[in-house]
């Protein structure tokens, strides 16, 4: 079987004008995908970490996951750093009150540290709002 087609000039305006518009279809589906790296996971965590506050004996776990959540969402937004202390330095400018995403990062790192640490009502609400900030401005939640 043998297929003659003539390239007339409408045939390839035609082929060029149906690939511009895939490709541009093909832009906006990535830009869109891009512009919130996975944030319904992370809304989905963020829900879970929320699920444990009313358990006190919950706290410092939810601390230290909402910790790991900013991690994971400075990681997506590329910030680089071994810690992440390093990564927040990197960051400072994008936060609306980096003062409060650094108090909620460092209630953290203490609880981490010290098995039988025991926070206080104020200081817990005033963390994980801090880091919900800090995840807001970062455009996951």
């Amino acid at each position: 079987m043998k297929f003659d087609i003539e390239f007339t000039p409408e045939l390839v305006a035609l082929i060029v004008a149906v690939g511009l518009i895939i490709i541009i279809i093909l832009a906006v589906i990535i830009f869109l995908y891009s512009r919130k790296p996975h944030s319904r996971r992370f809304r989905k965590k963020w829900t879970r970490i929320k699920s444990k506050l009313p358990k006190e004996d919950q706290w410092v776990e939810a601390l230290v996951e909402a910790d790991n959540l900013l991690d994971a969402a400075l990681r997506k937004k590329n910030y680089t750093g071994k810690t992440v202390g390093e990564k927040l330095v990197k960051a400072e400018k994008i936060f609306t009150d980096k003062d409060e995403v650094w108090f909620g990062h460092k209630l953290s790192k203490k609880a981490q540290e010290k098995p039988d640490f025991k926070i206080k009502k104020a200081d817990m609400k005033r963390a994980l709002l801090g880091l919900q900030k800090g995840l807001k401005d970062l455009d996951v939640l």
